[in-house]
């Protein structure tokens, strides 16, 4: 929605300037969080989170589908 050239969204019960600049960065030290779908198809969720089993999973599969 816009007013006068201006974009706005609804927050509540008010209505805010939107900035297509905002970005919005939480982070967890959970190690498996869970969100609701709601939210996980809203956002981009990034897991930084790289163990040792992991990368040798991911390796082996890699391998498992070139051979």
């Amino acid at each position: 929605m816009c007013l006068a050239g201006v974009p706005i969204i609804r927050l509540g019960d008010k209505e805010v300037e939107y900035n297509y600049n905002f970005r919005f960065y939480i982070t967890t030290k959970l190690s498996n969080p869970h969100y609701s779908p709601e939210i996980a198809s809203k956002t981009t969720i990034v897991n930084f989170a790289v163990i040792l089993q992991g990368m040798v999973v991911a390796l082996c599969a890699r391998l498992l589908i070139r051979h």
